[in-house]
């Protein structure tokens, strides 16, 4: 079951993007954690609890912070993916090479020794929300502890991050944001 989850998670999301796609199903955000009890919250944005418009690629298009607590016993390096889940395969952001003792990002930010893979723009970093005109997507922040090193290099891509997900996933937290509509 342990290695099924990443994969599950994979599938289920049919990846993030700002292609086609519906939009908000009407589905509470909830924070989610696996049994560990880690837990990653996104920090700022609106009232009503959506991504704020200088996260987005044609506002501010600044990483929203995050914060994250729980990390298991054992973890030597964690990994955040973000991906819009109502445009298949697109990704808004890989970091990699977080250290455990990092318990979160300020808005605009990554601690020094983090590399960022490329985004589904072509771009490395954050790549903010762009849904098309009147759509609202769904953006879900999932960090994952492991334990052992990724070994991943800047722009690295979400295909070079599955195989280092497989075996070496201790705990996962994930929690989702909305833009747009």
């Amino acid at each position: 079951m342990r290695r099924a989850l990443p994969l599950l998670f994979v599938a289920g999301l049919g990846l993030s993007g700002c292609g086609d796609g519906g939009g908000d199903d009407g589905a509470e955000v909830v924070p989610t954690t696996r049994p560990t009890g880690m837990e990653v919250e996104v920090r700022g944005g609106t009232a009503d609890g959506d991504l704020s418009d200088e996260t987005s690629l044609h506002g501010g298009n600044r990483s929203p912070g995050l914060v994250w607590r729980g990390v298991p016993d054992g973890a030597v390096e964690l990994v955040l993916i973000v991906e819009d889940t109502d445009a298949d395969g697109f990704v808004h952001w890989l970091v990699a090479g977080i250290d455990p003792s990092v318990t979160e990002f300020e808005l605009g930010t990554v601690p020094g020794g983090v590399v960022e893979g490329t985004n589904s723009f072509g771009q490395p970093g954050w790549g903010g929300p762009a849904p098309p005109e009147g759509e609202r997507h769904q953006y879900v922040f999932r960090l994952a502890a492991l334990d052992a090193r990724s070994g991943l290099e800047a722009g690295f891509s979400r295909g070079d991050l599955e195989p280092v997900l497989e075996g070496h996933d201790l705990a996962e937290a994930s929690e989702s944001r909305f833009f747009g509509g």
